[in-house]
């Protein structure tokens, strides 16, 4: 049971969280033990067996409603370093795992649909918090049960043994029924995943399935996955209902025995009346205890199925990545978002690349041995045909996409990780198909940055928004709606890049910025950018307005360098560069 250490690791890296839990627990079922004793005592008194205690039948009860006043309070507290314990240990979890994902964004993508990561996410991680709660509380019915046994042999050694064989025939039986239960549940969450997954897809492209026509096989689609999940929940709740019922009918057959072997010492005159009510007291519960224990064996194989499914979202990372510690911040303020503050040490004067090397798994595209060089406040464009690799080669650079061979130079320097060195405040990149979220236009550029009023208008200008805003009723704080739906195309590609501008990097990467614009629209932005001073400018293009105003241009085909220079010495030279030129 390989989940068995990470548990224990999860506990460990938070002891602050579990121990009070834990002793909470104990504490609480301990408390549970005097009610069982007092009752023996008051039954014992009542029968003029033995007065252990110089206390009348009111004195006993008046204890017991104290005892029962200390459990509430102590429950309370239980419940409530328990729920704080199961939220910290969720959250550290997914904390861990965005990490990994967010350090290798683009790098190694998840590769499953958003619904079904969501699922794993959500659920896959609730259950294995919910996992180390019910084993707290376990940890105090065992601590019970140690208490109960201890009182109980010394009444009599061979009638209490006889409660060991339920408990015994319950776990050995969950040891044989594991792997049909770890099966039934793994196929209950891949069905519920597949389902959210499908449903995802379907909200982020409903357009093309309304120009389709296929809305009738979707719903199909969606019926049979529905089908398909049912059947599968079906299965796993039956299963898990069996073996509850199955546990409980042993233990309850592992206390009837008790009870016929207690008669019999009773009749023989070796039982008092008092020894009957603690063995009546303890055996009461028992039996949920063995059924408990024997649900804890089986849920393990269970926890073993979240752990696989949770780890599957790693970036390559190691399995125990996700159980490590961290802060998850539950209460007080959170973390500072603040970006980092621009030195001069960020300063650009020129950025190398030397045999920068990339291929797709399995495939041959990709970019082979590019050289450049970017110098401060140059315009380079990279052009080329459809295919010819452009924007991987600039994923590539930034380290969304992980080099196979080459060498980055900044100022010099080699770069290390370009994954978590060229960004903001050295690089910012607007991409092809820019992410925007469903929040105003003011958040979408900003995105957590602390910037003055200045910056934003700044930035707006630059991108050639102004005009687009003033016909907005709402004007910065316009909704956009999910992936800004609101928006035309042209409009969103100038809000990503506005959310690049209030940045102020050294160098500025674009995919294909000017695409979606019209004539005039595409003039007066770069016009700008080039009266933006001293900006570096890396960009992806195809388009005149570009390369007329270009220092340098890098002509890719099949994703190598096929010239490089200014734009009057490859319309001279450069068969590539005339084609995309004059479309022949």
């Amino acid at each position: 049971m390989k989940s068995l250490n990470k548990l224990w690791t999860l506990t460990r890296n938070s002891p602050t969280r579990w121990a009070p839990t834990v002793v909470f627990s104990c504490l609480s079922w301990g408390l549970l033990v005097i009610p069982g004793l007092i009752t023996r005592q008051i039954f014992d008194l009542l029968s003029n067996h033995r007065n252990t205690f110089p206390f009348t039948v009111g004195d006993w009860l008046i204890i017991l409603v104290a005892v029962a006043i200390v459990r509430m309070l102590v429950n309370f507290l239980q419940m409530l370093t328990g729920t704080r314990a199961q939220l910290s240990t969720s959250a550290m979890i997914r904390t861990n795992l965005f990490g990994d994902i967010l350090n290798h964004v683009g790098t190694r993508p998840v590769a499953m649909s958003t619904g079904e990561a969501l699922s794993r996410i959500g659920a896959d991680t609730d259950d294995i918090a919910q996992f180390l709660s019910d084993a707290s509380n376990l940890v105090g019915e065992l601590f019970f049960a140690l208490i109960g046994f201890a009182n109980l042999i010394s009444i009599s050694p061979a009638i209490t043994l006889i409660a060991f064989v339920p408990l015994v025939v319950v776990v050995a039986s969950a040891a044989v029924v594991t792997q049909r239960v770890q099966g039934t549940f793994r196929d209950s969450r891949e069905s519920a995943g597949n389902v959210a997954g499908l449903i995802g897809e379907v909200f982020g492209a409903v357009q093309a399935v309304k120009l389709s026509n296929a809305e009738l096989h979707v719903v199909k689609k969606l019926d049979a996955l529905g089908q398909a999940r049912k059947k599968a929940n079906l299965s796993n709740l039956l299963l898990d209902r069996l073996i509850d019922s199955a546990f409980s009918n042993v233990a309850q057959m592992g206390t009837g025995l008790m009870l016929l072997a207690v008669a019999h010492a009773i009749r023989e005159k070796t039982f008092t009346i008092g020894d009957f009510a603690i063995y009546s007291y303890f055996l009461g519960w028992a039996s949920g205890i063995t059924r408990d224990a024997g649900n804890f064996v089986v849920r393990i194989r269970r926890v073993d199925v979240s752990f696989e499914r949770v780890e599957g979202l790693l970036q390559g990372a190691s399995s125990d990545t996700i159980v490590q510690s961290c802060d998850v911040h539950l209460t007080g303020p959170l973390p500072s978002a603040t970006p980092i503050a621009k030195t001069f040490d960020h300063r650009l004067e020129t950025l190398h690349v030397r045999g920068l090397t990339y291929h797709y798994p399995n495939s041959e595209a990709g970019v082979t041995d590019i050289d450049f060089c970017l110098r401060r406040g140059t315009l380079t464009v990279i052009t080329g045909r459809v295919g010819s690799s452009k924007t991987t080669l600039l994923r590539v650079l930034l380290g969304l996409l992980a080099k196979e061979s080459g060498e980055i130079f900044w100022n010099g320097e080699l770069v290390q990780d370009p994954v978590t060195f060229l960004v903001p405040p050295r690089t910012a990149y607007t991409a092809q198909v820019p992410t925007l979220f469903s929040d105003t236009i003011r958040e979408n550029i900003l995105m957590g940055a602390s910037v003055d009023d200045s910056a934003v208008s700044v930035a707006i200008h630059l991108a050639v928004l102004e005009r687009d805003l003033a016909d907005m009723s709402d004007n910065l704080d316009t909704m956009l709606g999910r992936k800004g739906v609101r928006l035309s195309g042209g409009q969103i590609h100038r809000t990503a890049a506005a959310r690049m501008f209030v940045r102020s990097p050294e160098i500025y990467v674009f995919d294909d910025l000017s695409s979606a614009l019209d004539v005039e629209t595409e003039c007066i932005l770069w016009d700008r950018l080039q009266a933006n001073f001293d900006a570096t400018y890396l960009v992806v293009s195809h388009r005149r307005e570009a390369m007329l105003r270009a220092d340098e241009i890098i002509v890719l085909k099949n994703g190598k360098v096929e010239d490089r220079g200014t734009l009057s010495e490859l319309l001279d030279r450069c068969t590539e560069l005339q084609f995309l030129w004059h479309g022949k």
